[in-house]
């Protein structure tokens, strides 16, 4: 049994997320706060499983929609099962739309780069899943109490669309 200190005070681990290797955790950090603020980062961590160690090695932002400078909380973490993207939900305020941001996981070092950002088509993007086949990011949003979901590649999340439009948010 161990524990280890978080590399900013109050940032608020929310989810955690261990890679398929077993050697890197991630955590999405929630605790309110401004946009530069610890809330709303990705913590990583290096495990060592024999050693019984978790040693904190970088945090990583998630970036906000442009022009935006409010409150954030990060919501959700998941590793896909390819070990190769990892996706997080970031709340903003009660009033703009959440996102959802996918990295790639560098398979050497575990380093995040971000691929992209999307609208979470909601407000307050509090938890979401990979369908099982991972081809589908379902997220619930509190406060606009709305259900969306998302077509995922191996890269990407877009919004899942229909002649353009797109589908699968209800309220």
């Amino acid at each position: 049994m161990g524990s280890t200190t978080l590399p900013a005070a109050n940032s608020g681990p929310r989810h955690l997320a261990l890679h398929a290797n077993g050697k890197w955790l991630y955590s999405i950090n929630e605790t309110a706060g401004g946009a530069t603020s610890p809330a709303g980062t990705i913590d990583f961590f290096k495990v060592d499983q024999t050693a019984g160690t978790v040693v904190s090695s970088a945090t990583f932002s998630v970036p906000l929609p442009a022009g935006y400078t409010g409150a954030k909380n990060g919501g959700e973490i998941e590793i896909a099962p390819s070990g190769s993207v990892l996706y997080v939900s970031m709340r903003l305020d009660s009033v703009a739309q959440g996102s959802i941001v996918a990295y790639s996981i560098d398979a050497t070092t575990g380093a995040l780069t971000v691929i992209e950002q999307e609208s979470s088509r909601g407000i307050t993007p509090r938890q979401f899943s990979l369908s099982e086949d991972r081809q589908l990011l379902v997220v619930g949003n509190q406060t606009s109490n709305t259900i969306a979901w998302f077509r995922t590649d191996s890269l990407t999340v877009k919004p899942a669309q229909t002649h353009g439009q797109t589908v699968g948010v209800f309220s």
